[in-house]
């Protein structure tokens, strides 16, 4: 929970039963030495304490040792984790139907250690939402699957243009992918202090005869919404993106052979 240090949203409790959505809570066991330890907490009703992230960035820490001394100046460093190194790498809470999302996504710790690693590129995961984003001299990389209904809309520029060759030793880098958030965040500046949510979350929490005080419905705001380049609509911006770079990435199929 640390690890979400940005305001709650008004538009929703945040309610133990809502919480419970979250799996993790109710089939993670992390054995009594650490379930015992002073302050520990891991359920619905009071969160997640740091003490599991704690315990995995140890275990972490004689690999990390190892891995520097093995480094050379001119080798390349590419990390991995499946958890979300920093919060900015998640969309505001006003953007997302479960704004408990940030509370089980991530820690601190992973970031502290992928810099001490002198990573160039942080692969991660977890959230099922695309990013390709540059912070402090580190590109942190995203690229999920996604379900079956993912693959529809949220994940579709990874379902619909194929897996992403990252690193090649004679290419170097792939080039920055497109996807919806980071796109966004390199137009606008993080406002998680706002309590105007987006539209498709107002959407969804109508449909599930959820309640909130506020929505995004003034016309100057529509534009601080995530959209498409050039005002392209969704079926021909994926078309066009999926043929980009196309070395890059993994045969043709998808969003490429689409009429």
């Amino acid at each position: 929970a640390a690890f979400d240090d940005e305001p709650e949203m008004e538009f929703v409790d945040d309610t133990p039963e809502l919480r419970r959505r979250w799996m993790d809570y109710g089939y993670c066991r992390w054995g009594e030495a650490l379930e015992s330890a002073d302050g520990f907490h891991f359920s619905p009703e009071q969160g997640a304490s740091s003490h599991v992230a704690a315990h995995f960035a140890a275990r972490n820490s004689r690999r990390i040792e190892a891995v520097r001394d093995a480094t050379r100046p001119d080798d390349v460093v590419i990390t991995v984790s499946h958890f979300v190194p920093r919060l900015e790498l998640l969309p505001e809470k006003r953007f997302l139907v479960d704004p408990h999302l940030p509370k089980v996504s991530g820690s601190e710790l992973i970031e502290a250690q992928l810099r001490a690693l002198g990573s160039r590129l942080h692969v991660f995961g977890h959230t099922h939402l695309a990013m390709d984003f540059d912070i402090d001299g580190v590109r942190y990389v995203n690229w999920p699957l996604g379900s079956d209904r993912e693959r529809q809309n949220q994940t579709r520029v990874v379902a619909g243009a194929g897996a992403l060759l990252l690193y090649d030793s004679e290419k170097g880098f792939a080039p920055t992918q497109w996807t919806f958030w980071s796109h966004f965040y390199r137009k606008f500046d993080r406002d998680p202090a706002s309590n105007k949510i987006a539209p498709w979350v107002t959407k969804a929490y109508k449909a599930l005869g959820l309640t909130h005080s506020r929505q995004l419905h003034k016309e100057d705001d529509l534009d601080k919404l995530p959209n498409f380049p050039g005002g392209m609509q969704a079926d021909a911006f994926y078309r066009s993106n999926a043929s980009k770079e196309r070395h890059f990435r993994s045969t043709q199929d998808g969003d490429d052979l689409r009429p």
